[in-house]
């Protein structure tokens, strides 16, 4: 794996940059401070996401000068793959960053998001996840650098070599797998300890309810068979209550009609009786005949005298007509007297009338203007509800439109998670495709070469656990798509509810044909203003224009009722006005009676009244006994009436005692049965409820039974789970002891080994007079020579070159499992003597024809120009960075 391509944008003194690059040695030269450093830390930027040649307080600090975002772009080529790495910086956003893989069929995403672009393109160098600072300590050599493996302490190497193995982690580990085997597999054990006792307790207990089951059986039985018992009994004694309720309620209505025929006996014979004594109390003793005889006479009688009291009538009418005369004195005067009273209370009753027009026109206009008044004042109570805690109808449409935003928000992060999740599968697949390819052949599923066993088991566990990361990484993508899914039908639901309200009071606004609620509180000042006019006081409240109402309504009544009684008063004055003009009238007719009169009486009246006299009680006694002789008549006709309707109704009280004699009810026995019906229904209805309460405690104890055989399946589980868990926890325990000595020494011991192998062979391609270079146990570094050991001390400039890039490219070749062929040297020949200058030309030279294809070189010293495939000079225009290829 080389590196391909580099393109700069707006990157520290780098306005755009473009640079394609070989293999072979590439030098980055230029004078101090032109931007040389700048495309070391635009590729470390593009690659792990921090620059490798100056520290920074903000990363922002790496956009240049005035500009608002900066971008690095780098290609490798890895076989017939391209691999494309992005990054961005924004003074505004976060920025972000892509990882693609490109091939013949296209280009795919690997990664998404700075973290995860950085973890990939580890494992992608074949490292473990973690391990960036590792492979940042590989890649690049800063300057002053170039020997500091063979410069430093043999502890500051061990030092050195124990962060590359991340050794320090397996201290953590080892702390951490204490706090794991006493936190959590010793206090599972507990658990589980616990767990099987409370069972055994359970069961236990289970054990002595089956007895208290078997007792209950018993029971529940026994009422079962009594409720049965008493529903048999219960049925026959309704039936029999059934037949007696017919029974008696045909005995009731004979009774009912016999005691009415009675009621009408006893009326009938007790009118017979009044009437008789009326009867006899009329005649006094005497016969109906007699009377009537006694009649006759005295009519004989009155019409002897008839004939002589005629004059005498009309002498009594002549002194009546005169006291009639006297007391008709007055009637003009009390006449005009009346027609002055009713003028004035006619007058009266027109100004009531005008008030009560006026009135009742005040309750016409009055009522609609209230009736509207309350529509609006609900309208408005609707409209001030549905807003609840929105201060105006703008703030809730504005909360409308903000949901709305924020549902298109979610809605693009699910597009993009969407997206993500299908990458994420396309990773999974593909993982699984070259996983089933491993299993089933031993050819590289990548690259085509073919592996050893060791190294195909190797990758079918990296790429598993590549892939048991891609599906954790795949869950935790689904679970945040389920999130936003919920959140969104949640804003949808919340943003219905908002625009319901909002429609609802729009709805109310257009149905009163204003367009907000100012217009409609400007509409319910104007009929407030209205009702105040009507009132001729200020009314601001519906129940103020209701009580104005109801004070017009009892105004209006009061006037109705003054209206009323001056009627009834003029009427009456009316009639006695009609009364004292018929008196007028009669006055008049009076005095010419008596003109009449006088001109036929004789001289001497007293004979005339002395007849009169006589045939005035004649008359009466005629009078009288004609009145008695009729009574009578009637009072006998209405007795023997009296005896017409009684015979009937005797002989139907008579064939209605029979009847009920012969149906026999016995209301005792009808009362006694009912109570033994409801006293039954009582007894069933507590024993349904007993045998319902212990039917459900029977249930109650079977579940709870059939929980044993559950509960001792489950003790078996604990036992295995226990004795599972004991094992582990020691293999746990012996594990963290071989974490704190065995597992760092032999992995200190391996890589050491490896080290000087690699690092030797490294060194022989270099034709120098090293041909080896050993590390002891105790990490000092020694070097060999065909004439023996060299103290590293005593080694040459160039010399100690050789073996520090040795020692370096072998610590690449054993740490990347991806076979990586470039290094970066920053300003290699700082600090170095024309010797040394010479012979590192001669390495960098060997090392690129024979032990690593890329060679990356930045440097202020024009002499390694001679050695380089490609010159790349770098110079300072003003703040800016400009790059020129000088040599290919």
């Amino acid at each position: 794996m080389i590196l391909k391509e580099i393109e700069i944008e707006r990157f520290l003194s780098h306005r755009r940059t473009s640079l394609n690059l070989e293999s072979g040695v590439i030098a980055i030269v230029g004078p101090n401070g032109a931007g040389k450093s700048s495309i070391i830390d635009a590729i470390s930027f593009a690659i792990f996401g921090v620059p490798v040649s100056r520290s920074v307080r903000r990363k922002v600090d790496l956009i240049q000068r005035g500009a608002r975002e900066a971008k690095v772009t780098v290609k490798f080529s890895k076989g017939r793959e391209e691999i494309q790495i992005e990054r961005s910086l924004s003074a505004t956003s976060q920025g972000y960053a892509y990882l693609k893989i490109c091939n013949r069929e296209g280009c795919r995403i690997l990664a998404k998001g700075n973290s995860k672009v950085t973890e990939e393109v580890v494992k992608l160098f074949g490292l473990e996840e973690g391990s960036q600072n590792v492979l940042k300590e590989l890649l690049f050599v800063p300057q002053g650098k170039l020997t500091e493996l063979v410069d430093m302490t043999s502890s500051n190497r061990r030092e050195f070599v124990e962060k590359l193995l991340r050794l320090r982690e397996l201290k953590v580990v080892k702390e951490k797998l204490g706090d794991v085997i006493t936190n959590k597999y010793l206090d599972h054990l507990s658990e589980l300890k616990v767990r099987k006792k409370t069972i055994l307790e359970k069961i236990n207990e289970l054990e002595r309810l089956r007895k208290e089951y078997s007792s209950l059986s018993e029971k529940f039985s026994e009422l079962s068979n009594k409720l049965n018992l008493n529903k048999t009994r219960l049925i026959e004694v309704k039936t029999s209550l059934e037949e007696l309720e017919r029974l008696r309620e045909k005995y009731n209505l004979m009774n009912a009609k016999h005691r009415d025929i009675l009621n009408k006996i006893d009326e009938l014979r007790r009118r017979k009786e009044e009437l008789d004594k009326e009867l006899r109390e009329l005649l006094h003793g005497k016969d109906l005949l007699q009377m009537k005889n006694l009649r006759d006479q005295l009519r004989d009688e009155y019409e002897r005298l008839e004939s002589l009291v005629r004059y005498f009538e009309s002498a009594q009418n002549l002194i009546k007509l005169k006291l009639e005369l006297k007391e008709l004195e007055g009637s003009e005067e009390k006449l005009r007297e009346l027609e002055r009273e009713i003028s004035g209370k006619e007058e009266l009753l027109r100004k009531l009338r005008e008030d009560l027009e006026n009135i009742t026109q005040d309750l016409g206009n009055l009522d609609p203007t209230i009736k509207e008044l309350e529509i609006l004042e609900n309208a408005r109570k609707r409209i001030l509800m549905l807003l609840e805690s929105y201060p105006s109808i703008d703030e809730l449409k504005g909360q409308v439109e903000k949901t709305s935003m924020e549902i298109e928000e979610i809605e693009r992060k699910l597009k993009q998670r969407e997206e993500e999740i299908a990458y994420m599968q396309a990773l999974i697949s593909e993982l699984k495709e070259k996983i089933d390819k491993l299993k089933g052949s031993s050819i590289c599923p990548v690259c085509g070469r073919p592996l050893s066993p060791e190294e195909r088991d190797r990758k079918i566990k990296e790429y598993s656990n590549e892939l048991n990361v891609l599906q954790s990484r795949l869950s935790t993508y689904y679970s945040e798509y389920k999130k936003l899914k919920v959140r969104l039908e949640e804003l949808w639901s919340l943003r219905e509810r908002l625009k319901s309200k909002y429609d609802s009071i729009q709805a109310i606004l257009n149905s009163f044909s204003v367009e907000n609620l100012d217009e409609l509180n400007q509409n319910i000042f104007q009929l407030y203003f209205i009702i105040s006019s009507i009132a001729e006081n200020n009314v601001t409240t519906i129940e103020e224009a209701r009580r104005v109402r109801s004070k017009l309504v009892r105004r209006r009544d009061e006037l109705n009722e003054k209206i009323k009684a001056l009627d009834r008063e003029i009427r009456e004055i009316q009639r006695q006005k009609e009364n004292l003009l018929g008196r007028v009238v009669k006055r008049n007719k009076i005095l010419e009676e008596i003109r009449k009169i006088e001109s036929i009486l004789p001289s001497d009246p007293q004979e005339i009244i002395d007849s009169y006299s006589k045939y005035a009680e004649v008359k009466r006694k005629l009078v009288e006994l004609e009145d008695k002789v009729q009574k009578a008549s009637n009072i006998r006709s209405r007795i023997e009436e009296i005896e017409e309707r009684l015979k009937p109704l005797l002989r139907e009280e008579e064939s209605l005692r029979e009847e009920i004699n012969q149906l026999g009810f016995n209301e005792d026995e009808y009362n006694k049965l009912k109570e033994l019906y409801e006293k039954l229904t009582d007894e069933i209805t507590q024993l349904e409820k007993e045998v319902s309460a212990t039917n459900r405690l029977l249930q109650e104890y079977k579940k709870r039974l059939d929980e044993i055989e559950s509960l001792r399946n489950e003790m078996k589980v604990i036992d295995l789970e226990i004795i599972k868990v004991e094992s582990f926890v020691q293999f746990l325990r012996t594990l963290r002891k071989d974490l704190s000595d065995k597992i760092p020494s032999k992995l200190m011991n391996y890589l050491r080994e490896n080290w000087n192998i690699e690092a030797s062979n490294i060194l022989r391609s270099f034709e120098t007079s090293i041909s080896n270079v050993y590390i002891d146990e105790n990490w000092n570094v020694i070097a060999y020579s065909p004439l023996g050991e060299i103290d590293v001390g005593m080694l040459s400039g160039g010399e100690k070159v050789s073996v520090a890039l040795a020692l370096k490219l072998a610590l690449l070749r054993l740490f990347t499992e991806t076979p990586i062929q470039f290094m970066i040297l920053d300003e290699p020949t700082i600090y170095l003597d024309s010797e040394r200058k010479k012979a590192l030309k001669e390495i960098i030279m060997d090392a690129s024809r024979k032990s690593i294809e890329q060679l990356i070189v930045v440097t202020h010293d024009r002499e390694i120009v001679d050695v380089a495939n490609k010159v790349i000079e770098v110079s300072k225009k003003g703040a800016l960075s400009e790059v020129e290829v000088a040599k290919v």
